[in-house]
């Protein structure tokens, strides 16, 4: 969902709650709502802002992105070669 449509239904389901309760909310109330929702949620889209965080891990220097993409497809690679073991050991709680 993109921000301008997160903000319209923040905007929809709080007209909703405010109906279903018999208040009169003004419109420009849900309109400042729906704005502040958009903004927040652009500033938030940012790939940076989003790896600073810890969300994904991390962006790639476009220059590195033939030495990752081969590492990643070789790992994968690898990865087809090796048979799974069963599980020999008991569940480990910390």
């Amino acid at each position: 969902m993109g921000p301008e449509q997160a903000g319209m239904t923040m905007r929809i389901v709080g007209e909703a709650a405010a109906k279903r309760r018999g208040v009169d909310v003004p419109a420009e109330v849900f309109e400042a709502k729906e704005r502040e929702v958009t903004e927040l949620l652009d500033r938030q889209a940012d790939a940076f802002y989003v790896s600073g965080r810890g969300i994904d891990d991390g962006v790639i220097d476009p220059r590195d992105t033939r030495s990752v993409l081969g590492f990643v497809l070789a790992t994968a690679a690898e990865a087809e070669q090796l048979a799974p073991r069963p599980v020999s050991f008991g569940v480990a709680r910390m």
